[in-house]
């Protein structure tokens, strides 16, 4: 059976192994496979119909009803429940890195709660597309099956691709997939924005101040990298030098998954929770991506998460906790490394205000925090190797 090798620290894995031509245009061709598959339609809808109908509610057809159109979602959700359970539990992130057999037992865990998730959404997506008219010509259980089992097997190759990248060497094969839809949309959605910014449909200090948050963005993030991986460790010797792979791991903990998680706690379980205790039918309005309560809940779910990861992460790797403190008594990381919360709210509310006011939703802090740290995990070997 694959192995789905997430984002765990359990058993180093090579990183920066994976520089031949040879690997590099297999990479690229994975690439282009994920992104050719948004484009093939699911078996048994009619592709003019379903563009139209979804496109009616302002949604993108044109993934949404690709093969691909869950994309790593499922895989993603497990995942970040996951790592909720582990900031609560800190047992139980130890007990992960304890032996490679735990390791393997939770990643089974994940990849069976991913195809589950595929199999209902694929049902909630057939039943949901035969109530359009015109997508679905014959609808029934054959198409409502063939959806299920579209997903769950696309949901199977992207797993298994996800792997053999982590396997060849070139870091956490996930969250490699997981930035090709944004890159692959970015160049499409930029020259649509400038569309609209020539023909005077948007304001024209809109793309001035994209471009100018852009830049700024970028610089932050690139910074708080470098310090997250550079600075992170004393230097006098007590424990030996981290791995790339390590590394890479505690970027993605400290810098990634903060707003990533502050947003699934809100939509998965803050909304839920207030429609049920509330009897409402819709969420509040206050709970909109871009209102003042969202931004505000947001803001206080990052900090506290950014602060949980530098407090709890480095206890996870027995020669890197007992430089900070001990299982009974954790120190965690110096406190510039969770004050980088308040770049990421900084970031992501000042991203979640432009597109409020504008037609920016294609860009989020979140999105480009994870795009630019993923990046630089994939060239540090070879900016090791020149420097």
């Amino acid at each position: 059976m694959t192995e789905v090798r997430v984002d765990t620290w359990g058993p180093e894995r090579p990183q920066g192994g994976g520089g031949s031509a040879a690997n590099l245009g297999w990479l690229a061709m994975v690439g282009v496979l994920y992104a050719l598959g948004t484009t093939i339609p699911l078996y048994g809808i009619d592709p003019q119909a379903g563009f139209a109908a979804m496109t009616s509610v302002g949604m993108d057809a044109g993934t949404r009803l690709s093969i691909f159109g869950l994309g790593l979602m499922p895989l993603f959700m497990p995942l970040a429940f996951l790592e909720l359970a582990k900031l609560f539990i800190p047992r139980l992130a130890r007990w992960q890195v304890a032996s490679a057999p735990n390791m393997f037992r939770l990643n089974d865990y994940v990849r069976f709660a991913a195809f589950a998730a595929a199999a209902l959404q694929g049902y909630g997506i057939a039943t949901a597309m035969e109530q359009m008219p015109g997508v679905v010509p014959d609808p029934g259980a054959g198409f409502i099956v063939a959806t299920m089992s579209t997903y769950v097997g696309s949901t199977a190759l992207l797993a298994w691709l996800a792997d053999r990248i982590s396997l060849r060497g070139f870091g956490n094969g996930f969250w490699l997939l997981w930035i090709v839809p944004f890159v692959n949309v970015l160049p499409f959605r930029s020259l649509q924005l400038l569309e609209l910014a020539r023909t005077g449909a948007m304001s024209p200090a809109v793309l001035p101040a994209c471009l100018g948050l852009l830049l700024i963005s970028g610089v932050v993030i690139v910074v708080a990298n470098l310090a997250t991986v550079d600075g992170i460790l004393p230097r006098d010797g007590r424990v030996p030098a981290p791995s790339l792979a390590w590394r890479a791991r505690l970027t993605t903990q400290v810098l990634i998954w903060p707003p990533l998680l502050a947003n699934i706690v809100i939509g998965v379980i803050v909304a839920p929770l207030y429609l049920l205790l509330s009897g409402s039918g819709m969420a509040p309005g206050w709970l909109h991506y871009g209102s003042g309560g969202h931004i505000f809940l947001f803001s206080v779910l990052t900090l506290f998460l950014a602060y949980a990861y530098a407090r709890e992460a480095p206890n996870w790797r027995p020669d890197i906790a007992e430089v900070f403190g001990s299982e009974t008594e954790p120190k965690g990381l110096p406190a510039p490394f969770w004050l980088f919360g308040l770049m990421q709210v900084a970031l992501c509310t000042s991203w979640e205000l432009l597109a409020s006011h504008s037609p920016m939703d294609f860009l989020a802090g979140s999105s480009l925090i994870t795009v630019v740290t993923v990046v630089m995990n994939f060239i540090r070997p070879w900016r090791l190797r020149l420097s």
